[in-house]
């Protein structure tokens, strides 16, 4: 909320008779789990305001601040220091979801490894996703390099990949704030 107040350009926009609509720009994890309030919060104290809210993968909303077309962008990672600033609004964690089954309560049991989990087949985010490049960062941290990973599926929806996990096509690196009501499900 306070990046929203501090933008001289918002302030302006909420302060016209007829506001020309906030065209931000979001990655996935800030657009479903952090947006959606800060807007409200918003629009509750100014009242005179109006958004419109582009979603894409981090790569796209970098993008879309390049060119212009958003005037503000929420992004799950940093890509150009050079030309843009960056102002951390939100916490998240990068979390290892896997089936609810047998086979991983044994593991977890068992008190199995990072490295024992990295051996199952995996679920990934689409390269351009913030969520790929934080897990990738990590890999190589620790590194592991990205071709042992048996990738079994890339898809471009968190929620599409919780349900794969919790259907058993494998195991996926998600944002915790999108896994956490599949997490209390049970899933």
């Amino acid at each position: 909320k306070e990046v929203i107040r501090n933008c001289s350009d918002i302030e302006l926009l909420a302060s016209q008779k007829e506001p020309e609509k906030l065209r931000i720009g979001a990655s996935t994890v800030p657009a479903q789990c952090w947006l959606p309030s800060v807007m409200s919060e918003f629009i509750g104290e100014c009242g005179n305001c109006a958004f419109v809210l582009r979603k894409g993968d981090s790569l796209q909303v970098h993008e879309m601040i390049r060119r212009r077309t958003v005037r503000v962008g929420f992004v799950g990672t940093v890509l150009d220091k050079v030309n843009m600033d960056y102002i951390p609004v939100m916490q998240d964690r990068i979390i290892l979801i896997a089936p609810n089954n047998r086979h991983f309560s044994d593991m977890k049991a068992r008190g199995a490894s990072a490295d024992d989990l990295l051996n199952e087949p995996m679920i990934m985010r689409e390269p351009e996703s913030g969520t790929r490049k934080e897990f990738m960062d990590y890999l190589y941290k620790c590194v592991i390099p990205f071709e042992n990973i048996d990738q079994v599926a890339e898809i471009d929806q968190p929620g599409a990949i919780i349900e794969s996990v919790s259907k058993e096509v494998g195991i996926s690196p998600v944002s915790e704030k999108m896994a956490s009501q599949a997490i209390q499900d049970g899933k």
